[in-house]
C-alpha cells in the first residue's frame, strides 16, 4: 500500500495556497496523483540520503523549500513524506 503524508502548514501567514492541514493519503493511485503536485519541486533539487533511504531535497534559486522522503520495500515505494517551508518561494 502507498503512502504519502504531507507537513501541517494551514493557517500559518504566507502559507502556499493550497496549503492544508498534515494528512495521510492512501492507495496507489491517490498517493500518485498527489505526487505529481510536488513536480513543480523537481526544478532546483537534487537527490539525497534520509535515514539512508532515498530523498530529494527541493531548493529553487538555492533556497530550501522541501524534502521529500521515500520509503523503499521490496523494490517499490510505500510511503512518501514531505515537509515543506509554508511560506512563499523567494525571488532569485
Amino acid at each position: 500500500m502507498a503512502e504519502q503524508q504531507s507537513q501541517p502548514s494551514a493557517g500559518r501567514p504566507g502559507a502556499s495556497p493550497g496549503a492544508g492541514p498534515s494528512r495521510v493519503v492512501r492507495g496507489a493511485e491517490t498517493v500518485a496523483r498527489e505526487a505529481l503536485a510536488l513536480v513543480g519541486l523537481v526544478d532546483g533539487s537534487c537527490r539525497i540520503l534520509i535515514n539512508g533511504e532515498p530523498g530529494l531535497l527541493a531548493a529553487p534559486n538555492g533556497h530550501p523549500q522541501a524534502v521529500v522522503s521515500l520509503t523503499v520495500r521490496g523494490g517499490r515505494i510505500v510511503e512518501i513524506n514531505v515537509m515543506a517551508d509554508p511560506s512563499p518561494p523567494r525571488p532569485s
